[in-house]
């Protein structure tokens, strides 16, 4: 008996270290599989990222920076390769309140942006989104000009660089022509383009 506090730390202790280990085999999976994916693109590789960031996130709740991250993933899967509109804003949307304050919000106003512009040239994976999931994309442009920008160098910087990012490929140039950043304000730009879209 008198051992039994020295041996219930030990187990605590060994339990820590198990999990911790189980936490970075997951990171390391993850990782790993992002990379084979930037290079094949392949559905199947996707939907065991979905897996893998779900349950990475389930397994460390109080990750901001890292489930933040896994959301914004998980929604760009959803919307670029299941072309499911509706899901990907509330996985987006899921990721901004609960994981969003303080994080790096580039990947996240870059999907959006894409988004809208998927609205904007009606493809099949924005054709569901209701009135209130246009309002979420919309208001959110709207109030993060600097990430869009910072989203648009940060992916002409990948390109540059000859990697196949794991979200954007082959749309700087329509990007670039809808939001107008050389030239002015780039939300101003993106939604008068849409709007004459949407006109015709």
């Amino acid at each position: 008996m008198k051992n039994l506090p020295v041996y219930l730390s030990l187990l605590a202790l060994s339990i820590q270290f198990v999990a911790c280990k189980s936490d970075n085999k997951i990171d390391q999976q993850i990782e790993a599989l992002e990379k084979s994916y930037d290079a094949s693109g392949s559905r199947a590789q996707a939907d065991s990222l979905l897996l893998l960031y779900a349950d990475a996130v389930k397994k460390h709740p109080n990750d901001q920076a890292a489930n933040f991250r896994y959301l914004v993933r998980t929604a760009g899967i959803q919307f670029l390769v299941r072309e499911d509109g509706p899901l990907s804003v509330k996985t987006a949307s899921d990721a901004l309140t609960k994981y969003g304050k303080g994080q790096n919000l580039t990947e996240i106003a870059g999907l959006f942006a894409r988004m809208w512009i998927a609205r904007d040239y009606h493809k099949p994976a924005a054709s569901r989104f209701k009135p209130d999931e246009i309002d979420l994309i919309q208001a959110f442009l709207l109030s993060n000009q600097p990430w869009i920008d910072s989203s648009l160098v940060r992916l002409e910087k990948e390109m540059l660089d000859g990697s196949d990012q794991f979200f954007y490929f082959k749309t700087l140039g329509k990007i670039r022509d809808r939001f107008r950043i050389k030239s002015g304000s780039v939300v101003e730009g993106l939604f008068e383009s849409s709007s004459q879209t949407r006109k015709v």
